[in-house]
């Protein structure tokens, strides 16, 4: 199940580019605690900076 997990950050990834709003919070936030379940802190911090930026251009 993790795997699936992981090769769903790929997926993401690419279609991050795509999405918009809520979504893409969503998404990038998503991306992050997978990260963090992996133990990589750095692209944790990464994905969480900025599901922050978008989510305060959502809101506005």
């Amino acid at each position: 199940m993790i795997e699936n997990g992981y090769a769903y950050i790929i997926e993401a990834l690419d279609a991050l580019n795509t999405m918009t709003g809520l979504d893409k919070v969503k998404t990038l936030m998503l991306i992050a605690m997978m990260y963090a379940n992996k133990g990589d802190e750095e692209n944790c911090t990464k994905y969480k900076h900025l599901a922050e930026k978008e989510a305060e251009v959502y809101i506005q």
